[in-house]
């Protein structure tokens, strides 16, 4: 019998017939027998190259489409902005409105970052990569936050997390998977945070987060 969160082997004795429970003694998680999966099989999302030991997906997700009609609203808005401000006031001394020239570099900003973020979104694959001395994680090909560079021999074990959170009203499930270092120290690998673009394909897919940790596991030589 198996972990639903880390895939970590239930011992007899962590096991609670009557109230129908489960502890696992690797992350400490309790579960509900009924809760037990069947064995996953590899997630469609995921491309795993053993040979290479390299983990990859794609960003693609129906959020991207829906944010490229607010950044062509907000490039449009812009532009009209900068357009009145050349062609209304040609005659004044632009001393007068420096400000407003100021101001329009804020939407500016904006269109230009969901500008680059929505083409990121529709073409930008991660990558997880273990060799004989790193596990790396970066994205391509358009460059991201939270690019990853660790050392393998500082992981000691993978962790998997059920996290649930209050979007207006609703609960919402997703799943997480952490590195812990041999000092201690957490690492997000997968993680729901702002700038996660690159893990929200995954978040709530259970069968792809698990495949991943048995991989790094395997890679890694993490099986106690």
């Amino acid at each position: 019998m198996l972990c639903p969160l880390c895939q970590y082997t239930i011992l007899a004795e962590d096991i609670d017939e009557e109230a129908s429970t489960g502890l696992c003694r690797r992350c400490a998680g309790t579960f509900l027998l009924d809760q037990l999966p069947h064995q996953s099989q590899p997630s469609s999302i995921l491309t795993v190259d053993h040979e290479n030991r390299t983990i990859r997906w794609r960003w693609m997700h129906f959020w991207y489409a829906l944010g490229l009609p607010f950044t062509l609203g907000v490039m449009a808005f812009t532009t009209i902005w900068y357009s009145g401000l050349f062609f209304g006031w040609i005659d004044n001394p632009p001393e007068e409105h420096a400000w407003l020239y100021l101001a329009g570099l804020f939407p500016l900003a904006t269109a230009l970052y969901c500008l680059y973020t929505t083409l990121a979104g529709f073409v930008n694959s991660t990558v997880i990569q273990v060799d004989s001395t790193t596990l790396t994680k970066k994205h391509q090909p358009f460059a991201w936050f939270y690019t990853l560079i660790i050392p393998r021999m500082e992981i000691s074990r993978t962790v998997c997390e059920v996290r649930t959170r209050n979007n207006d009203g609703m609960m919402f499930t997703y799943y997480t998977l952490t590195l812990i270092l041999s000092g201690g120290q957490e690492v997000a690998l997968l993680s729901d945070h702002f700038f996660s673009h690159a893990d929200r394909p995954l978040l709530q897919n259970k069968n792809a987060i698990l495949s991943i940790k048995r991989c790094l596991d395997d890679w890694l030589s993490l099986h106690r």
